[in-house]
Order: C-alpha cells, then sequence, then structure tokens
C-alpha cells in the first residue's frame, strides 16, 4: 500500500472519477443502446452506426441527418414491400416499433454526449462519439465550453 494525500492531483482524479461512475452508471450501464428487431429487418438495415446484436441491434454512435434519413428510407422501402404481401399487419406494426426503437436509441446515444459538466449539448453528436475497438466503450470530444473529456471506460481487475 502507498500513502496517498487528497491533495496529490491523480489521487483527485481518481476520485472525481469514481464518483462520476457512481452517478453516471445507470444513464450509460445499457450502451451500447439495443434495439430488438427481427432477423430480416436487422439484416435490411445496415450502417457503421448500428452493429448486429443478440437480439436485433445495437446503437454503437448517433446517427448523422444523412445517415438516419438512408435508415428511415431503408425501413419506408420494407413497408412498403409488406404493404404488398397478403396478411401485412404483423409485418406492419413489427415494422412500426423497430423504427420507434431505433430512433429512440439514437436519442439515447445522441445524450452520451452531452458534458456531464457543464451540461452542454452538442449540436454534432455524430461526430463527437468515438466507439472504441470493442464496442463496449466509447470516448467522446472535449466539451467546447468547459473543456471536459468523458468517456466509458471498462474495469478491468487484475489478479
Amino acid at each position: 500500500m502507498l500513502p496517498v494525500s487528497p491533495i496529490e492531483l491523480d489521487s483527485v482524479l481518481r476520485l472525481a472519477r469514481n464518483i462520476r461512475l457512481a452517478a453516471e452508471r445507470e444513464s450509460t450501464k445499457n450502451y451500447p443502446v439495443p434495439v430488438s428487431a427481427a432477423t430480416a429487418h436487422a439484416d435490411a438495415l445496415t450502417a457503421d452506426w448500428l452493429l448486429r446484436a443478440e437480439r436485433g441491434l445495437a446503437v454503437i454512435r448517433p446517427p448523422s441527418p444523412a445517415e438516419a434519413d438512408h435508415a428511415m428510407t431503408t425501413l419506408s422501402g420494407l413497408r412498403g414491400r409488406a404493404r404488398g404481401q397478403a396478411h401485412p399487419r404483423g409485418e406492419l406494426q413489427s415494422l412500426d416499433r423497430f423504427e420507434a426503437e431505433v430512433r429512440a436509441a439514437a436519442d439515447k446515444t445522441a445524450s452520451f454526449t452531452t458534458c456531464p459538466v457543464c451540461r452542454q449539448e452538442r449540436p454534432d453528436p455524430w461526430r463527437a462519439l468515438h466507439p472504441r475497438p470493442d464496442d463496449r466503450t466509447y470516448a467522446c470530444d472535449a466539451c467546447k465550453r468547459c473543456g471536459a473529456h468523458w468517456e466509458i471506460r471498462r474495469l478491468q481487475i487484475l489478479r
């Protein structure tokens, strides 16, 4: 064990990280944000901001307006094909639910770019959030107002 002084910068930073972890744990525990979808629907909606997940898709970063429009156009095409089927009701409801979940998940993911210090929202969240290679954690660009930098890290216990 090493003695730790509360006035050491490293100790203060470690304490601040632990407090933030406890405060933000609930809001960030579902990153990446899951979207339940039928396999055919998940296969049709492919994009680099969406990741295949166990029961559908997961949103790993907010889409740009053009990417969101492309996804909604793809879903409209799926709806058009479903209307041409003999019994489209269940399919159309499933697609409507899927679209609503994709939009909500994109909004939730965009909320991760709001500065936890000064609560400044980003005008361009699709540029600010950077998923890490493990697709389970992210880093966000520094806040333009206060300079804060935040991320989600996985805790690794060394033995």
